[in-house]
C-alpha cells in the first residue's frame, strides 16, 4: 500500500502507538511516521474509570433491565478501600492512578521502567507483575503491544488473581488471551471484564460479547472532542517535519550539503522525490525561484 502512495511524505498516527504502521517499510520509502503522544491520555484514563464503574455497579446491565420494565435490586461493589493494580504506569496509567485516589482506592503499579520517585511522591506502591496480580482487586492494562506483552494476561496470569477480580483493557486487544478470559468469566475467577480493545476488531462473533459480565466499547478511548482538538493543535510539529525536508532540499539545491542524517533519511538524490517535496513544501521559501532553478540544473 505504501508503495502505491507515490506522493505520500508523512504518516501521522491518530494516537500513540505505531503498531498499525509498517514503520520499517515507511522508512525505506523515505516516509516520516509521527504520532500524537500524550494528547489523548485524559480521554483514555476517564474511559478506563468509566469501564471500572460500569463493571462494579453493573450499570449497563441494569440500564437494559430497567428499560425492559424490570425493576431489579443488584448488589454492587464499592471502590473505596479496594486495591487498583495498574499494569503500565505511563501517561495514561498515572492519570488512572490520580482518578482512583479520588475514589479512596489503594493504588499499586507494575511497569518495567517504573519511576520510583514519582510513585513515592504520589503514594503508589511498586510491585512485580506477579505480586500485583495476586494483590489487586481491579486491574487496568496500559501497555504497548509487542512481543513481550502479547497475551501478558493469559490463563496463568488470571489464575494468580483473586477470585472476582475486575480486569480492564483500554490499550491493545492482544494483551489479553480472550479465550482464557472467557473461561475465567464463566468460572467466576474474573468478576468482570471491560474492553475498549479486542484482538480482532471489530470482534464479530466473539463469545465475550454474549456475557453480561463484559462491558465493551468500540476502541473509542481517545475519541473525545477535547482529545481531537489537542491532536489538531499538535499538528504544527508535523508541519515542521515537512518544512525540515523542504529546507534540506533547498540547501542541497543551492550547493549546501545537508546533514548526513537528513540525506540518508530522505534519500535526497531521488529526482522525482525532490521535485514533489519542492513543489509541495518549499514554494514559500524566500529563494524558491533560485532554488527551483538550481534544483533543475542539479538533477538534469
Amino acid at each position: 500500500m505504501l508503495r502505491a502512495c507515490k506522493k505520500l511524505k508523512v504518516i501521522s498516527r491518530y494516537g500513540v502507538g505505531y503498531d498499525r504502521v509498517d514503520v520499517a517499510a515507511a522508512k525505506a520509502l523515505g516516509i516520516a511516521v509521527t504520532n500524537t503522544p500524550g494528547v489523548n491520555s485524559e480521554a483514555v484514563a476517564e474511559l478506563t474509570m468509566g469501564l471500572i464503574l460500569s463493571l462494579v455497579r453493573r450499570i449497563p446491565y441494569l440500564d437494559r433491565q430497567t428499560k425492559s420494565n424490570q425493576w431489579l435490586r443488584s448488589t454492587g461493589t464499592e471502590l473505596a478501600g479496594k486495591t487498583l493494580g495498574i499494569v503500565g504506569l505511563g501517561a495514561i496509567g498515572k492519570l488512572v492512578a490520580r482518578c482512583a485516589k479520588g475514589f479512596d482506592m489503594n493504588v499499586i503499579a507494575y511497569d518495567p521502567y517504573i519511576q520510583e520517585g514519582y510513585c513515592a511522591a504520589h503514594g503508589i506502591g511498586i510491585r512485580t507483575l506477579d505480586a500485583l496480580l495476586c494483590e489487586a482487586n481491579v486491574i487496568p492494562l496500559h501497555l504497548p503491544l509487542n512481543n513481550q506483552t502479547h497475551h501478558i494476561i493469559g490463563q496463568a496470569a488470571i489464575a494468580q488473581m483473586q477470585p472476582g477480580t475486575i480486569l480492564v483493557n483500554a490499550s491493545r486487544g492482544a494483551l489479553i488471551d480472550e479465550d482464557a478470559a472467557d473461561d475465567a468469566l464463566c468460572s467466576g475467577q474474573l468478576g468482570g471484564l471491560g474492553l475498549d480493545a479486542f484482538e480482532r476488531e471489530p470482534p464479530t462473533g466473539s463469545k465475550l460479547l454474549t456475557l453480561d459480565s463484559v462491558v465493551a466499547t468500540p476502541h473509542t478511548g481517545a475519541h473525545t472532542a477535547e482529545a481531537t482538538a489537542k491532536m489538531a493543535e499538535s499538528m504544527p510539529s508535523h508541519r515542521a517535519v515537512a518544512m525540515t525536508i523542504a529546507q534540506t532540499v533547498a540547501l542541497w539545491a543551492l550547493g549546501i550539503p545537508p546533514s548526513p542524517h537528513m540525506r540518508s533519511s530522505w534519500n535526497l538524490p531521488s529526482r522525482m522525490k525532490l521535485i514533489r517535496v519542492l513543489s509541495t513544501c518549499a514554494t514559500n521559501h524566500a529563494r524558491s525561484d533560485t532554488v527551483r532553478m538550481r534544483l533543475n540544473e542539479r538533477i538534469s
